[in-house]
């Protein structure tokens, strides 16, 4: 009874809490023994501390247990954590944790946060991972494994607490975030076993212990890998994603962001999920950036800075540990690997250059008799003074100055920046008092504005001398200077090798020489290039260095159309451009609606090219067949009690395929026989269902996570695919492969002939599942390209962020609103617009986006002839007085609509039913039956397109359903 069943509860609230407690003293027991033993002489960690009670917060519990696991053997062993293994504890908390789904009373987030709080500090022993990754028998979640449950804790799922969600994160941290490799026990580590045995540390143990190390490490590895692969199987990576962008509750969400983060930099670890997380938007994108930028709440700083912290260390690991040239905070991958280019690059430069400036310098300050000596031993030319001062123009300037005024102020710039080479030049010469007295402040230029000096960033040196620390005074003073100059720290010693100048002196104490200055200002030159290179020819001293930009794509110039046909040199990637320009223009060419249309809405369309048919689906569970050619009504018939969700027909337009999402039968496969609809097979339970696309002699249904293949002409079942452990997509439709061979459903990869199951792609988005491109390499799921030879995410489109596909023979991409789709039944139910009025057209090729048209009206489905010549939209009219009026609107591909023409007619108040727009004109017609019949002939008819990489293009191709 209820009574009962709370008490019982209660019994196991206690039990958790009280072993929470338990597990917390034994760590602070095992921690400052820890430390007593690293810290001799400290006060800190006493005996006595022992005795005191312990309560310890979230974070020194997890900075404990990270101190403990990188100081533990993989093989050590822990009294209370070896008898919870011994008697299944650690199984019974994360059964507590699933059963918990269920429960309603009060007491359920602190079962679950004092269970996870358990698990996270029994996380010191690595042996528990193991656990964490087994499948528990847990009813209606048979299959699933405790990290599942873990991250559901983490997600919300089991109970939107913010505390439960920190304690969930921590063991998620302590798991994914383990250090590979273990330290091996030593004399100073036996306490912290709980044994208060001591072993005699025998030289023959020190010799063998890094032998017995290496089998340990892997040990380890191992079972973090495991851990990895468990979190990504259960979806981890869109729940960490998620948690690193929550904004409540706002008094938590900082320091949940923090956590997720710092789980998904551990987890980014994995080279695979590495390679995964990088392709994703929330780095392409700079989405990384604008959530370091400000905290969610400003009392929350600390935490927002160590969200920050871990936020850097997660795109290192993703992009290559580099240091980015300009704010730490704005680690764009772009930044990245500029600073990476710029690091790389090997400075070189004429010394011959830089001796003429030294000469000119020399000249100015009346040293004529050095410079004569200069020139001669350096072999410089016998140049007069006029001609050999070439006017040097500061490297953060390219514009083209002509006044003489701005000109003189940059020739005393230069000047300056001269004074500063001699004077660090000279400072290691006997005669450095004599320096030191003759620069003094007045000799340095009295407007900051006017000089632009060279900083210099030296981070493990400091200036001693008073000819340095004059320089750095200097530099103080420069505040003003442009903020495009960026700070580099000098360059390591075989970057100086490299560039000619000579290694600095002994006797210099600051290690500042003329090549590392001249180095630093040609480096900082490099560093304003927009597109810096790694391999740069040698830099001009006389000249600002700047890297070429690169040139211009003008193959994707929108080119006259006749000139690219009739130009003997446009023969590459004409296709494409041909591509483009047709399928920028779409023209009106026929709007479709029933005769009782005040009173019918339709919701889905089919356009069944071989028959000249036009099916359409209504909200009442009929389907209606229109003449394509004249627009008029040949039959209609009832086929379901609910909405008519889909309709696909085979390539020989003999057969058709219904769905609907409720009343049984859900599907059913119909055969068009003397303009009826004849019942040939139903598939009660199946709510999508499409045929294959080689033999289409099979049917393959979609019943939530499960696929069956049917025989169309037994009606028998021939093989059902249920995955292990489902993604869950709210609009999960199975599908087949171009060739038949593979099957996607629920986000996971089977083999047809064998019923294995051969990968399951990470979840990372909630509804789709994903379609195979018609060229049979890729795989679509919402904004992701998977590669179906190594599984490794190719990239991500933003544009197709919950968006149905659909594929047409042309080549190209047709994508509409998903959410729109499965809104229509509540907008025909409840009298509502649909949301979405736009449809995108992309490239098959390589899913660059070529035009948007927007209908201004809601589109609910849409179909695309056999040719791809004609599409057909399922749009909605909202009316204010009135029930929206839906009806289908026939567009002709690659026609430019006449300005200033009215819009489609829908028929008159007579009852025509069909009505014929003013704008699609009989030119209109003609035209489309003359590109229908002529260019975009599809002599084989066949609906899979294979996509040739060799072809004239070289841009494959794209075709078939989707």
């Amino acid at each position: 009874n209820d009574d009962l069943e709370c008490a019982s509860r209660q019994l196991v609230r206690h039990v958790c809490v009280a072993l929470k407690r338990y597990m917390e003293s034994h760590l602070f027991y095992k921690y400052n023994n820890f430390m007593r033993s690293q810290c001799l002489f400290s006060n800190e960690f006493s005996q006595h501390n022992v005795t005191k009670a312990a309560k310890l917060t979230l974070e020194q519990i997890s900075e404990q247990v990270r101190t403990l696991q990188e100081n533990t053997s993989v093989r050590a062993h822990w009294a209370p954590v070896d008898k919870l293994l011994k008697v299944s504890g650690i199984t019974l908390l994360l059964k507590i944790i699933a059963l918990s789904y269920d429960w309603n009373n009060s007491v359920r987030s602190e079962i679950v946060r004092s269970s996870l709080d358990v698990l996270s500090i029994c996380c010191v022993i690595p042996r528990v991972f193991q656990v964490y990754c087994e499948r528990l028998d847990v009813p209606d979640s048979a299959g699933a494994s405790g990290i599942y449950f873990i991250l559901a804790a983490a997600s919300g799922d089991i109970t939107a607490d913010a505390d439960v969600q920190k304690s969930a994160l921590a063991v998620l941290v302590h798991c994914v975030c383990a250090p590979l490799s273990r330290k091996e026990p030593n004399t100073a580590l036996k306490v912290f076993h709980s044994s208060s045995k001591k072993e005699p540390n025998s030289a023959g143990k020190a010799l063998n212990s890094s032998k017995r190390n290496r089998p340990a490490n892997r040990y380890c590895e191992e079972l973090i890998e495991k851990v990895w692969e468990s979190v990504c199987s259960n979806n981890g990576i869109i729940i960490l994603l998620s948690l690193m962008q929550i904004k409540a509750p706002i008094t938590d969400a900082d320091c949940i962001r923090g956590m997720a983060c710092r789980a998904l930099a551990g987890l980014a670890r994995s080279e695979r999920v590495g390679q995964i997380v990088g392709k994703l938007t929330l780095f392409s994108n700079g989405q990384i950036q604008t959530l370091m930028r400000d905290p969610i709440l400003q009392e929350k700083r600390a935490e927002h800075v160590l969200f920050q912290k871990y936020a850097i260390e997660l795109v290192e690991r993703v992009s290559g540990k580099t240091k980015p040239i300009s704010n730490k905070m704005d680690p764009s991958l772009a930044n990245i690997h500029k600073a990476n280019v710029i690091a790389q690059t090997k400075i070189q430069y004429n010394e011959q250059q830089l001796y003429q400036l030294i000469h000119d310098h020399l000249e100015s300050k009346g040293l004529l008799q050095t410079a004569q000596m200069l020139q001669k031993e350096a072999g410089l030319p016998q140049v007069s003074a006029n001609t050999t001062k070439s006017f040097h123009q500061s490297p953060f300037d390219y514009k083209v100055l002509p006044s003489s005024t701005v000109r003189q102020r940059l020739r005393s710039r230069m000047q300056d920046v001269n004074n500063a080479i001699q004077s660090l030049a000279n400072s290691s010469t006997s005669d450095q008092q004599q320096l030191n007295s003759s620069l003094t402040l007045d000799e340095l230029p009295s407007s900051s504005s006017a000089v632009t000096p060279i900083k210099l960033v030296k981070k493990s040196e400091k200036i001693n001398n008073s000819a340095s620390s004059a320089s750095a005074l200097a530099i103080a003073n420069a505040n003003a200077q442009r903020s495009l100059q960026k700070q580099i720290s000098s360059l390591p010693e075989d970057v100086r090798s490299e560039s000619g100048s000579p290694p600095p002196q002994h006797g210099n104490q600051t290690g500042i020489t003329l090549g590392t200055i001249v180095t630093e200002y040609l480096t900082n030159q490099h560093a304003l290039c927009n597109n810096p290179m790694t391999t740069c020819p040698q830099f001009d001293l006389f000249t600002p260095h700047k890297c070429p930009d690169p040139k211009p794509n003008r193959s994707g110039d929108n080119l006259n159309l006749t000139a690219r046909i009739f130009k003997a040199q446009a023969g590459y990637n004409t296709a494409r451009l041909d591509r483009r320009y047709v399928h920028s223009n779409f023209a009106p060419w026929r709007s479709v609606r029933s005769n009782d249309f005040p009173s019918l809405q339709f919701s889905t369309c089919e356009i069944v090219s071989p028959s000249k048919l036009l099916l359409v689906g209504t909200h009442r569970g009929e389907v209606k067949a229109f003449n394509l050619s004249t627009g008029t009504e040949v039959f209609s018939s009832t086929c379901h009690g609910y909405v008519v969700d889909s309709i696909i027909s085979n390539r020989a337009g003999d057969l058709v395929l219904t769905s609907c999402s409720w009343r049984s039968p859900l599907s059913v496969l119909w055969s068009i026989q003397h303009n009826e609809f004849a019942t040939k097979l139903s598939f009660g339970d199946d709510y999508y269902c499409e045929f294959n696309n080689l033999t289409q002699d099979k049917v393959l249904g979609t019943q939530n996570d499960c696929a069956i293949i049917y025989d169309i002409n037994t009606g028998n079942k021939i093989s059902t695919f249920t995955p292990t452990l489902s993604n869950q997509y709210v609009k999960n439709r199975a599908t087949f492969c171009p060739t038949d061979e593979l099957i996607l459903s629920d986000g996971v990869l089977w083999d047809v002939r064998s019923g294995k199951e051969i990968h399951k792609f990470d979840k990372l988005n909630q509804c789709l599942s994903g379609v195979f491109h018609p060229n049979g390499l890729e795989i679509i799921s919402n904004t992701e390209v998977w590669d179906l030879r190594t599984f490794h995410l190719l990239q991500t489109v933003p544009v197709l962020d919950q968006c149905f596909l659909k594929f047409s023979p042309m080549r190209v991409i047709y994508s509409y609103n998903a959410e729109a789709s499965d809104e229509r039944i509540d907008a025909m139910l409840e009298e509502l617009p649909a949301c979405e009025t736009s449809f995108k057209v992309l490239d098959a090729y390589d899913y660059s986006s070529i035009s948007t048209i927007d209908v201004r009206r809601g589109i609910y489905d849409m179909s695309i002839s056999d040719n791809g010549s004609l599409i057909a939209l399922v749009e909605n009219q909202p009316a204010f007085d009135s029930r929206p009026e839906t009806f289908v609107k026939i567009y002709a591909v690659g026609m430019k609509k006449v300005e200033n023409q009215d819009e489609v007619r829908h028929g008159d108040a007579s009852g025509m039913g069909v009505g014929v727009g003013n704008d699609a004109s009989n030119s209109a017609e003609r035209a489309a039956a003359h590109a229908d019949a002529d260019d975009y002939d599809d002599d084989d008819n066949n609906a899979i397109i294979n996509i040739d990489v060799d072809d004239d293009d070289g841009d494959g191709g794209g075709g078939g359903g989707g």
